[in-house]
């Protein structure tokens, strides 16, 4: 296992549609110019799982950032695999599948 490597995000200009009434289902919209923060970090694969894991949230905002730790809380990936002996095997109840 190993730590993900930081997130680099690169901050570009994007207009959004916001609500003018936030939860309101008669609200209007309006258009507002924004510095969004991107990630441009590419993705790391795990060793375990073969996926390919974001090193961070794609969107910088504090929304983003806590679902992104809600979902990973450890920071972590496999990078490589290994055979387990037997003593930890029986420590953890496993068996080798034939």
């Amino acid at each position: 296992m190993a730590p993900l490597p930081e997130p680099v995000y690169r901050v570009q200009r994007e207009t959004r549609k916001l609500p003018l009434v936030p939860y309101s289902s008669r609200t209007r919209f309006f258009e507002a110019d924004m510095n969004i923060g991107r990630l441009i970090t590419p993705p790391v694969r795990d060793a375990a799982s073969g996926d390919m894991i974001e090193v961070g949230p794609l969107i910088d905002d504090a929304e983003s950032q806590a679902a992104y730790r809600r979902e990973r809380p450890d920071r972590r990936y496999a990078t490589a695999k290994r055979v387990l002996s037997r003593p930890e095997l029986r420590r953890y109840d496993l068996k080798n599948s034939e």
